[in-house]
């Protein structure tokens, strides 16, 4: 078996553009699996921009059914290939011994999952994250499956893309890049400024990216458009707004900046977005949300999450503090450097070798 099939999330349309970090991880390993000589398959609701994939459109009229109907024609569409699927665990009922679930959120399994007959198929299955952080945070709400049928491949991060540009700094300039969502902490951020700008008059904060980062298939709800509005009513020379930025440049935009602030309130199953930071070599302030610190490790600053008095000193302090911020951009490049993605190439390709070895000398799928 040299065939792997990816699986999209529901609701997520795949892009040639500039999209969530979920969507830009599975892109890449699909890129990582064809060089290492894989016949790669990737699967989603929908595309878009010339996207090739293969759409599993969900009847809308059957809501409460979607992960079954979505789950199941992936399935039986890949009869022959190792799959892995990102935040559909339902794929591992179908098709335990061949299926990893790659989790970029805390996702749980089906309501059912500890059902007897259901149970004996979910242990089977392997289940795969990008921190140890996010591992506990699943396994503690699912320890009858196997700690042995868990694994951890850190994210990683193109060391010839994500790198030091020479740029002229003012010292003074913070970024904040991704959605523009309450889960992103923007809004925590957006607060904290008025105090970041009374103890430092001339900082600058720059925001990239937008609400509609994850393409998706359905509209962001009014609810959740928020961030937006404080957004726009808070514009001025000190706020500056840089939009979506498509991915190759994004070294560029981390140039400009001098600290990079990622202020989740949610916990992050990893934080990409600090790890290209840091490897453009800019310091990092993160929240303590999931595995943010186990990212960041001694290269970063920790507050925590909600927090704005903190996350207010903190930017303010190391704003006044240059030879700190060097230190710490020099810190982070240095951690970077151990997330290379070669290295989690290796690893990702030995777990799919071993998933497609134990699929062959594995019991039948339809066993219960």
């Amino acid at each position: 078996m040299k065939r792997v099939a990816l699986l999209a999330p529901r609701g997520s349309v795949l892009t040639t553009g500039p999209q969530g970090g979920s969507s830009v991880v599975l892109l890449e390993d699909r890129r990582l699996l064809e060089e290492a000589g894989w016949q790669v398959q990737v699967f989603a609701q929908d595309a878009r921009n010339g996207m090739l994939v293969h759409k599993l459109p969900i009847r809308p009229l059957l809501p409460r059914l979607s992960s079954f109907a979505y789950c199941g024609r992936f399935v039986k569409e890949s009869p022959a290939s190792v799959l892995l699927a990102y935040n559909e665990p339902t794929v591992a009922m179908f098709a335990p011994s061949r299926s990893i679930i790659r989790f970029d959120w805390l996702t749980p399994l089906p309501r059912y999952w500890q059902v007897g007959w259901a149970l004996r198929r979910f242990k089977r299955a392997t289940y795969l994250f990008p921190s140890d952080a996010s591992r506990r945070l699943w396994w503690g709400q699912h320890s009858h499956i196997p700690i042995a049928k868990t694994r951890v491949i850190p994210n990683g991060v193109d060391l010839q893309l994500f790198h030091p540009i020479r740029s002229e700094r003012n010292g003074r300039r913070v970024g904040f890049a991704g959605q523009w969502i309450s889960e992103k902490g923007l809004d925590v951020l957006i607060a904290a400024w008025s105090e970041v700008q009374r103890q430092v008059p001339n900082a600058e904060l720059w925001l990239a990216g937008g609400p509609d980062l994850w393409q998706r298939i359905d509209p962001i709800p009014d609810d959740k458009m928020g961030v937006v509005k404080e957004v726009e009513a808070r514009r001025s020379p000190s706020l500056r707004v840089v939009g979506v930025i498509p991915r190759d440049q994004m070294p560029a935009f981390w140039s400009r900046v001098d600290l990079a602030c990622v202020p989740s309130v949610s916990d992050e199953s990893f934080g990409l977005v600090a790890l290209e930071a840091m490897a453009c070599g800019i310091a990092v302030v993160v929240s303590d949300a999931g595995a943010l610190p186990e990212v960041v490790g001694d290269a970063g600053v920790v507050v925590p999450r909600s927090d704005e008095k903190a996350l207010a000193a903190v930017i303010a302090s190391l704003l006044r503090s240059p030879t700190r911020l060097v230190e710490l951009g020099e810190r982070a490049r240095r951690r970077a450097s151990t997330f290379d993605l070669q290295k989690r190439a290796f690893e990702l390709l030995s777990l799919i070798e071993q998933v497609a070895d134990g699929a062959r000398d594995g019991p039948d799928e339809a066993a219960g």
